[in-house]
């Protein structure tokens, strides 16, 4: 009879076969156990147990344990992650509620002409970028105070990364607004940027 070695084996594996040869004595044989009995006493599946058996009930690592994967759960991310990063965003908090919202949001732009469609883009464009400064800078702790509008919040962003800039052209420009608009609330964000500052 081959003796069983005991050390190879799962601690549970090991401690029922060796309850189970001290009950058979010189009877118990490795090749001859019952495996409804040893799933029985260990809680393992009989598949796994017939599996363990092929090598002696020795405890066998799997052929892929210690490889990577060349293709992991953040590869699709990489490229948010780090565009995040270089922006100074290093909350990690910050970048998994990006991450959970990640997906993309399309928008369309519907014109008559291709003039009209460049116009409309070009607006689209530069709201998007002040959404996306507004993001950037909420995740750095800078966010504009919640009374203004949505226009307001976009001057106050623009005016308060650009504090040397005056012209009500540049900042309308810069903010994607109208520089009528830019004009209007020009005093009073100045007011607020100067109180802050």
């Amino acid at each position: 009879m081959k003796k069983p070695n005991l050390a190879a084996m799962t601690p549970e594996v090991a401690k029922a076969i060796e309850e189970m040869m001290a009950e058979q004595g010189e009877m118990f044989s490795l090749e001859k156990v019952n495996l409804a009995e040893l799933a029985r006493r260990t809680g393992l599946s009989r598949q796994k147990l017939r599996r363990m058996k092929a090598h002696n009930f020795e405890d066998t690592q799997h052929a892929a344990k210690g490889r990577k994967s060349p293709v992991t759960l953040l590869s699709g991310y990489m490229g948010l992650l780090d565009g995040l990063l270089r922006n100074g965003v290093t909350n990690s908090a910050v970048c998994l509620s990006r991450l959970k919202d990640g997906t993309r949001h399309s928008k369309n732009v519907y014109a008559k002409t291709r003039k009209e469609c460049e116009k409309k883009l070009n607006t689209l464009i530069q709201e998007m970028q002040a959404e996306r400064q507004a993001l950037i800078d909420q995740a750095r702790g800078v966010t504009p105070p919640g009374k203004l509008t949505k226009t307001q919040k976009k001057i106050w962003t623009y005016m308060k990364f650009h504090p040397d800039v005056t012209s009500y052209r540049a900042i309308a420009r810069g903010a994607g607004v109208t520089r009528h608009t830019a004009a209007k609330w020009y005093e009073m964000i100045r007011g607020m940027l100067g109180r802050e500052i």
